[in-house]
């Protein structure tokens, strides 16, 4: 009997009425204009804005952005924005990466809160971001924040605000804008999980002792 041909893991690639060189120099001019803040008429009406636990409307989000004056606070931060690329499932996105670098020299706010000057380095983790598109070239949907590695940097593995907070001693006070720490209920499984595999095995070596094989092998037989 013949076997049964293997079913292709590999999804169509679609089309996108906009090049993906013309799209990479569409985001690049939407970060040169600080996501949109400076020119919203780069942004879509619909546009939203998402990070890992957060998500903005366009109003929302300028009026957000506008207030955070990341050059006042850090002068010399470098986004350095790279590995820019087109998803081929999804034509209408372009995904990309940064790794930013930043010295805490001026008043940062946030909100109600000024941040004095810390003087610290911010080194954060690389991370993941893309912009997604319409027919017409505006961006539908902005994503940032989503750590690469997150043992990389000084920003305790956050993305984007949270980590800089983190980094220059100022970190919110909510599970989601700290460092990430394993739960209880994990620890629990995994001592479970290891108290039973070290039973496991020293069981099975007395069985061997005592008759001779492993405890596999007499169910085998």
């Amino acid at each position: 009997m013949a076997p049964e041909a293997a079913t292709p893991t590999k999804l169509p690639e679609l089309k996108f009425s906009i090049a993906p060189d013309r799209l990479i120099e569409l985001t690049k001019n939407v970060l040169a204009k600080n996501q949109g803040v400076d020119d919203p008429l780069l942004l879509a009406d619909d546009f939203k804005f998402a990070a890992p636990i957060i998500y903005l409307g366009k109003k929302e989000f300028l009026k957000a952005f506008a207030s955070f004056q990341l050059k006042v606070a850090f002068p010399d931060v470098e986004a350095n924005f790279y590995n820019f690329f087109v998803d081929p499932y999804e034509p209408n996105r372009v995904w990309f990466f940064t790794r930013t670098r930043a010295t805490h020299t001026g008043p940062l706010k946030f909100g109600a809160r000024t941040i004095k000057p810390t003087y610290k380095r911010v080194e954060a983790a690389p991370e993941v971001s893309s912009m997604t598109f319409n027919e017409e070239g505006k961006v539908t949907k902005l994503t940032v924040g989503y750590v690469a590695d997150r043992r990389v940097g000084n920003t305790g593995g956050l993305g984007a605000l949270f980590g800089i907070l983190y980094a220059v001693g100022h970190p919110l006070p909510f599970p989601e804008a700290r460092p990430y720490k394993a739960s209880w209920t994990y620890w629990t499984f995994i001592t479970v999980q290891r108290v039973y595999g070290i039973a496991t095995s020293w069981a099975q070596y007395g069985y061997s002792l005592v008759f001779g094989g492993s405890s596999a092998q007499a169910k085998a037989d």
